[in-house]
C-alpha cells in the first residue's frame, strides 16, 4: 500500500537536506534515485552533492505519514522548521506553483506579448535548421538514397513497383464488388455480381 506523507533526502557528508512530499513516498524515492544515478535530477544542488560524495552519502528518510489533504501543509511546516538547504524555492501549500492563477498567467502573457528574437538568435535558429527538411529531419545523401532505392526494389507497395497482371485483375474485381455492394447494398435481394472476363 502506498504511503502518503513527507520525506527527507539527507546528504550525510555536508548535512544538507531536502524536504518533499508525495502520495507514494516509496515510488518518489525510486524516482529520485533513478534521476540522480543518471545525472538528470531537476535539483542541481542535490545532483552536485550526489556527484561529489556518491550514493552512499545519501539517506532517504520517511518523516511523517498523513492524508492527501494535509500533506502540503505538513511539508511546509517541516521546511519552515528544518530549513533544508536543498529546497531552493520553498513550497506553496495552496499548490499555486503547479497551476498558476489567472492573474499570474495574464502577467506572463503581457510580458511575452510582442517579444521578438534578436537577429543573432534568429541566425542561430537558422543555422541549426540548415540541412533539415521540415519535421522529417535530415536530408539523406545521394548515396544513401541510392542504397534505399536498391533495398526497396521488388517489394510491394513501394514506388516503382508494378503488380503482375493477375494481381491487378484480382484487385480490380475486388474493387468492383465493393463498389457494387456500396451502391446496391449487400442485403439486396437482387444482389448477384458476376465477374465478367
Amino acid at each position: 500500500m502506498a504511503l502518503c506523507g513527507v520525506y527527507q533526502i539527507l546528504c550525510t557528508e555536508n548535512n544538507k537536506s531536502y524536504i518533499g512530499s508525495s502520495v507514494n513516498v516509496d515510488q518518489r524515492f525510486r524516482e529520485h534515485r533513478s534521476h540522480l544515478r543518471r545525472g538528470i535530477h531537476r535539483n542541481p544542488n542535490i545532483q552536485n552533492s550526489w556527484n561529489k560524495y556518491g550514493e552512499n552519502a545519501f539517506q532517504f528518510n520517511f518523516m511523517l505519514e498523513c492524508d492527501l489533504d494535509s500533506v502540503r501543509v505538513f511539508e511546509k511546516m517541516m521546511i519552515d522548521d528544518i530549513k533544508p538547504e536543498f529546497n531552493a524555492f520553498g513550497i506553496d501549500p495552496e499548490n499555486s506553483l503547479l497551476s498558476p492563477s489567472y492573474e499570474t498567467r495574464k502577467k506572463i502573457s503581457e510580458t511575452l506579448t510582442g517579444r521578438k528574437h534578436t537577429p543573432e538568435h534568429n541566425a542561430k535558429i537558422s543555422l541549426g535548421l540548415m540541412g533539415n527538411s521540415g519535421p522529417k529531419g535530415h536530408i539523406a545523401s545521394k548515396e544513401t538514397r541510392e542504397k534505399m532505392s536498391i533495398a526497396h526494389k521488388g517489394k510491394g507497395g513501394c514506388p516503382g513497383y508494378r503488380a503482375s497482371i493477375e494481381t491487378r485483375e484480382k484487385l480490380s474485381r475486388a474493387r468492383r464488388a465493393r463498389d457494387y455492394k456500396r451502391i446496391y447494398g449487400a442485403n439486396n435481394e437482387n444482389y448477384e455480381f458476376e465477374f465478367k472476363e
